[in-house]
């Protein structure tokens, strides 16, 4: 059995559209929770509509981690040999699940997988290929990002890290690492729960015969939105400051300066 753990928060213009992809998929043994996190729009409703479709709702605003924990936590309190974490901001391809699950069963020592990851808007462009992760730099980056898809990434492979926004793992990863660290309330935290994984011996896997389309940072206000600028940066901190080694945090400092300048000369070309 999979569960699918789909987190809304005032998703009202996306979350239903989320929700067909997922009950259109072809894979059998699949179950659907959606975790409103205490919207304000009416939203949970849609999903309590849906035939299917189970809703737990919080008495509050849990943010991602702490929403994600109590779907996770039901999940595999009902007997999940998986559980996959999608973004309500997403359209899946009706093989996803498939995919993912046929991948990590394929691949000795395997616990985690991830998507081809496109924009919604630019249906071609890739948004994530799987993700790496640079602690001297103390940069975190999606392969691929605003590439077109020629094929370049169409191999299974080992990355340091998947998104979030599309993240399937085993029973075993949960009983050896616990749920998503709630000290990252908004990003970081599925890379955080990656690199745990990876040090407890799991693989991570990158499967693009897995496909998503991406309605960017649909809650927090847009791919360059002051509020995710802000929240990254602070919870990048804290992940690296986890991680590195008191040299890489040294150096930080500099990178961090020429990431910043190369992000915002990105969100200024794109206006």
């Amino acid at each position: 059995m999979v569960w699918a753990v789909v987190l809304n928060y005032n998703g009202r213009e996306v979350l239903a559209e989320c929700l067909r992809g997922l009950r259109q998929q072809d894979y059998l043994n699949l179950k659907i929770s959606v975790v409103d996190n205490a919207s304000t729009d009416g939203s949970d409703n849609i999903a309590e509509s849906m035939e299917g479709v189970e809703i737990i709702r919080n008495s509050s605003n849990l943010f991602f981690a702490g929403g994600n924990n109590v779907g996770i936590h039901r999940a595999f309190d009902a007997g999940a040999a998986y559980v996959v974490l999608i973004n309500n901001d997403t359209v899946s391809d009706a093989g996803l699940i498939t995919a993912l699950v046929s991948a990590i069963e394929a691949r000795e020592g395997a616990g985690i997988a991830g998507p081809k990851i496109f924009y919604h808007e630019h249906p071609e462009m890739i948004w994530s290929a799987g993700g790496g992760i640079d602690f001297a730099k103390g940069w975190v980056r999606h392969r691929g990002i605003r590439q077109k898809d020629d094929g370049q990434f169409d191999e299974i492979a080992e990355v340091d890290y998947v998104t979030g926004c599309c993240l399937m793992f085993k029973r075993d990863v949960f009983q050896a690492i616990g749920g998503l660290d709630e000290s990252f309330p908004m990003y970081f935290e599925d890379t955080d729960f990656c690199t745990r994984a990876r040090k407890a011996g799991f693989k991570v896997l990158y499967v693009p015969q897995g496909r998503m389309w991406h309605k960017i940072s649909y809650s927090s206000g847009g791919e360059f939105s002051w509020c995710k600028i802000r929240r990254r940066m602070k919870a990048g901190w804290r992940f690296f400051r986890k991680y590195s080694t008191p040299r890489q945090l040294a150096a930080m400092p500099f990178w961090q300066v020429v990431e910043f300048v190369r992000a915002g000369w990105v969100a200024l070309r794109r206006r």
